[in-house]
């Protein structure tokens, strides 16, 4: 439970950071549907229902399991404290471990994020390198939970 809430702790400082783009590009694209649906309502409203048609179609393509970037971005973020906490308290990582974080990346866990298996998989080689070297304490949300970690007992130096 330790590791999800430290993922989870990378998330909430990226929403303190970054705010409504934070929220907003993590939705991307299918948080297109909204403002979709709404001009189609607006558009039969006044009487446009052709256009309203044509907005309605594109909103529910907007729906459908698109790649996103930004999700990427940000669960890669949350993903490497996975990776490190486990790491600091449990030892080297396995490699049926590395694979369920390759999958919720490609399959379904997050409405399909990315559809680049290769870039995944050389991001997990390097974030697993980084963690190794002690790299990703730089960063200080690293570095915060490794440091909260070691003053509980959990990890050793």
């Amino acid at each position: 439970s330790l590791t999800v809430v430290a993922h989870e702790r990378v998330h909430l400082l990226d929403t303190i950071r970054y705010g409504l783009w934070f929220k907003f590009s993590y939705l991307l694209p299918q948080i297109l549907f909204v403002p979709l649906i709404l001009a189609s309502i607006g558009c039969l409203l006044i009487h446009l229902k052709l256009v309203a048609l044509v907005l309605l179609g594109l909103g529910l393509v907007a729906l459908a399991p698109w790649p996103s970037p930004w999700r990427v971005k940000w669960e890669k973020r949350g993903y490497a404290m996975t990776l490190a906490t486990n790491y600091w308290i449990f030892g080297p990582l396995s490699d049926q471990f590395k694979q369920e974080i390759r999958g919720h990346f490609l399959d379904w866990s997050y409405y399909k994020m990315s559809r680049n298996p290769a870039d995944i998989d050389s991001w997990l080689s390097s974030t697993v390198y980084y963690i190794q070297s002690g790299g990703i304490c730089s960063d200080a949300a690293y570095y915060n939970v490794r440091k909260f970690l070691l003053g509980k007992g959990l990890i050793q130096q």
